[in-house]
């Protein structure tokens, strides 16, 4: 097991890294998420099964088609390939992130045969609320996992969330989402409009549109400002300059990116610069 302590920083990190050293004698990586101050974690999926447990945790957490409250949360399961998000206020809460790599278990059970499980689960049977009156959910992975404590892990959960009888299946987002995600990701600093951006998912741009908020909750003209936005903030915590970053993270030009910026995160990219440099002058002091 991997074991990362860890805070989200609104960045490329939070998300990019999260699966990172898991391998097959490692299949298994947990770390604390805590939040020091409000952030958005943009739409994203994983490769593996996540599982968050919530301790004190405030915010929002959009799976699938549907939003919850996570206070209102005791634990919740996120499948393989399901696009996901969360919007979380500054807090002293943390959320427990396990993520079981099902690729690097596949000398007991083929990732076909895990996904193909997820996609029969009933979406109500991922999330345990506070008020489920004793309802199993899913417990706390020990320390010092093997693949096999893993696995069993796994099973343990999958059990728990087949046990229970629903027509309503998990929303099943089309490969076209993960592609338009994944080209955005990658595309972020070029122009991109929506008649581009609609031929990834073989749709109109009208079509598309609508098929983007019905999906996600938000257009996707302000899903690529927060990818941009964030990208922004990484590159500024490089070190780059107000003027190297708006050319490198798409905006038309510095006012135009100061402007979105503060209009995002309440400060100019300047004075985010300087409280960064201030917070980290504050640790590495004795």
């Amino acid at each position: 097991m991997v074991v990362c302590p860890m805070s989200i920083m609104n960045s490329l990190e939070g998300l990019v890294l999260e699966e990172e050293g898991t391998d097959e004698n490692h299949p298994v990586k947990v770390f604390t998420r805590s939040v020091e101050a409000a952030i958005d974690v943009r739409l994203h999926y994983h490769k593996s099964v996540e599982i968050n447990h919530f301790d004190g945790a405030i915010g929002e957490l959009r799976l699938g088609r549907r939003t919850y409250e996570i206070k209102s949360l005791s634990a919740i399961v996120v499948p393989p390939d399901l696009i996901h998000s969360y919007k979380l206020p500054a807090q002293t809460g943390t959320i427990e992130v396990t993520h079981i790599s099902v690729r690097h278990l596949h000398q007991w059970i083929t990732e076909q045969a895990i996904q193909g499980f997820f996609a029969s689960v009933p979406e109500t049977r991922l999330v345990w609320r506070r008020d489920s009156n004793g309802a199993d959910g899913p417990g706390r992975i020990a320390d010092g996992a093997t693949p096999m404590s893993a696995l069993a892990h796994l099973f343990t959960v999958m059990e728990l969330l087949g046990s229970g009888a629903s027509t309503m299946t998990v929303p099943q987002h089309h490969s076209w989402l993960r592609e338009v995600i994944d080209r955005t990701e990658k595309e972020f600093a070029e122009p991109i409009d929506l008649e581009s951006i609609a031929s990834t998912a073989h749709l109109t741009r009208s079509a598309f549109a609508r098929a983007f908020r019905r999906e996600t909750g938000q257009s996707y003209h302000s899903y690529l400002l927060q990818v941009r936005l964030e990208h922004a903030k990484h590159m500024l915590s490089e070190g780059k300059t107000v003027t190297e970053v708006a050319a490198e993270s798409g905006f038309a030009d510095a006012s135009h990116f100061v402007r979105r910026f503060r209009g995002a995160f309440g400060v100019t990219p300047r004075r985010f610069q300087q409280e960064l440099t201030t917070k980290r002058t504050s640790r590495e002091a004795p």
